[in-house]
């Protein structure tokens, strides 16, 4: 395990780092989930004057891993697909290969030391091929520094989204990704809570008409509510779970 401060060195700008979860009322039951539509990270970045950066993030759940020209898989459980603005959000070192460009590009990923190690030893990995779920090939873009325990979240294999389908999804009733931004040092977390909760009743109205066939005022009339609770990365929530 380590201390505080080798958490503080990964997540830097944490204090300013939220996650969005959803809080749903529906039918007299309520249920809150830390997930959010595909297309809120792009609106809070251009429409919200605090927000620096976003970054989504979407699991599978286990996946099978292997080196290119080997047979063995390995079942990875710390596995994700994020976007490239991970590093910018959260402080992660890039120890090879170039930070700027990592995970910019489809079917590349970028693995921690110790997943480095376990597929290619002492070797330097970046220029080489892996595949995920004996179908798809990805190269091997870079290596940051392993998470520490107590990080907000554990990955060892970090894939990239930008051109996974399920992020391409346009319906804001739709909730399939974890969304973190960083904000502005001075943001206020009331005021940035007002504005991302403007920001759902501005691009899901349509879709409220749409599938429900009614607005969202009618919606919350009859006792129901969608509200997006912002999250900072406290202290409380930075262990593992």
């Amino acid at each position: 395990m380590v201390d505080e401060l080798s958490y503080d060195r990964f997540h830097e700008q944490a204090e300013n780092i939220y996650c969005v979860a959803e809080d749903l009322q529906f039918n007299g039951e309520r249920t809150q989930y830390a997930y959010s539509p595909a297309l809120l990270a792009d609106a809070l970045r251009s429409e919200i004057p605090e927000v620096i950066e976003a970054v989504r993030f979407r699991t599978y759940g286990t996946q099978l891993l292997r080196r290119e020209g080997t047979v063995q898989n390995i079942r990875e459980e710390d596995i994700t697909y994020v976007d490239h603005e991970l590093f910018d959000v959260f402080t992660i070192p890039i120890l090879k290969g170039d930070p700027q460009t990592v995970l910019t590009a489809p079917n590349t990923l970028v693995l921690t030391t110790s997943a480095a190690e376990r597929y290619f030893g002492n070797a330097n990995p970046v220029g080489e091929s892996m595949i995920v779920n004996d179908d798809a090939t990805f190269r091997v873009v870079g290596v940051c520094e392993d998470l520490p325990d107590n990080s907000h979240f554990q990955y060892d294999v970090f894939l990239s989204a930008v051109d996974l389908a399920e992020l391409q999804n346009t319906m804001w009733l739709s909730n399939n990704v974890i969304t973190y931004f960083l904000a502005r040092p001075d943001a206020d977390l009331a005021t940035l809570g007002q504005k991302a909760n403007a920001l759902f009743r501005k691009y899901a109205e349509p879709d409220m008409q749409k599938i429900a066939g009614t607005s969202i005022a009618e919606f919350e009339a009859s006792g129901n509510f969608i509200r997006y609770d912002l999250q900072p990365l406290t202290i409380q929530s930075r262990r593992r779970t």
